[in-house]
């Protein structure tokens, strides 16, 4: 695990210096690092394989995205504490540690803005913990896949992502005493939750667009369809954990 982190921190302080030529790379990692997180869900094993496959195919650039700009926001502050009078760096949140990608396109530079907006300055703001991080990834991993057909499925779905955020609760309530400052805290990452969505619906369609005109080599090697909703049956999938879940073997 430790491991894992250290290579994906390292991965995320490279893409923000570089994310032309480490873009394909950053993807990859991310994909493994989440199909590794999936694979040891146990509430995961409760679900029968099509919507176990449709929770981790649709849902998995949402929490990447999540993840992503958390780590992103880690990097900032700790760089722009250690940063000295001859050698300063942008304040957390700034467009500058995002200029490299924004070059990319005009979508990518929309992208970011509604990121930094959305996303990192309402988490900057709260100061959001590893805790709460790890407890949202679970309640947006739990939610209702679009092409969800069975109703049982989707109860169990719902009781699931209730069961998180009923965890959520418990951990603020540890923390904050004052109930209105609770509620207020819970609403506040709640709507950055919603924020992550939408920002990942955006990043979705121009990924499809970066990825037909193979910027940054992003077709070559790497399968894209996993978060396009392509494995929607169990026997398309290349390699099968024990779980179920997906694993590239060769990302």
């Amino acid at each position: 695990m430790h491991k894992t982190n250290f290579e994906m921190d390292y991965m995320r302080k490279t893409f923000l210096q570089d994310p032309k030529n480490s873009m394909k790379l950053y993807w990859c990692r991310n994909v493994l690092h989440f199909l590794e997180w999936a694979s040891g869900i146990e509430d995961l094993g409760h679900f029968s394989q099509q919507e176990k496959t449709l929770l981790v195919a649709e849902n998995f650039l949402s929490i990447a995205c999540l993840t992503s700009f958390y780590g992103f926001l880690k990097i900032q502050h700790e760089q722009f504490e250690q940063s000295t009078e001859d050698r300063r760096v942008p304040s957390p949140c700034s467009m500058e540690w995002f200029a490299e990608f924004s070059k990319l396109s005009p979508d990518a530079e929309i992208s970011i803005h509604r990121a930094i907006s959305e996303i990192m300055e309402p988490m900057d703001s709260l100061d959001v913990s590893m805790e709460e991080l790890v407890l949202l990834k679970f309640i947006m991993l739990f939610t209702e896949p679009s092409s969800s057909k069975s109703s049982t499925d989707s109860y169990r779905i719902r009781c699931y992502r209730l069961k998180y955020c009923e965890l959520l609760r418990k951990y603020i309530m540890a923390q904050i005493p004052d109930p209105e400052k609770r509620i207020a805290r819970i609403a506040e990452l709640l709507k950055i939750v919603e924020s992550v969505r939408n920002t990942a619906t955006y990043l979705d369609k121009w990924m499809t667009m970066f990825y037909t005109s193979n910027t940054c080599q992003m077709n070559d090697v790497l399968v894209y369809d996993f978060h396009v909703r392509t494995y929607h049956n169990g026997a398309n999938l290349p390699c099968l954990a024990p779980n179920g879940l997906p694993i590239k073997r060769e990302i």
